[in-house]
């Protein structure tokens, strides 16, 4: 699974992901999965994500990093795997 198939979809519920609207899993006993807003598009997210990637983060710096997208807090968090930078998640709201 993609890092986006992740986030928009999810894998499964105990996997975390599944944030784009309509798509998160209610799992008993752990809070609810943020979702983006009804009106975001697939595009309107990876976009959003983007944007958080290109005007928030130094490029060399691991965890999350977040700004105001279109009137919602995205949060894109950014690991390592492999020796490589990778978007590990990302979510509406705060980390």
């Amino acid at each position: 699974m993609s890092p986006l198939e992740h986030i928009l979809y999810g894998g499964n519920p105990k996997g975390g992901g599944g944030h784009m609207y309509g798509h998160g899993w209610k799992v008993k006993d752990s809070r609810p999965r943020s979702e983006f807003s009804q009106s975001w598009t697939q595009r309107d997210i990876t976009n959003a994500i983007r944007e958080v990637l290109e005007n928030h983060w130094d490029g060399e710096s691991l965890g999350p990093f977040s700004a105001t997208i279109k009137g919602e807090i995205v949060t894109v968090y950014v690991g390592v795997k492999n020796g490589m930078f990778e978007i590990k998640t990302a979510h509406k709201g705060l980390p």
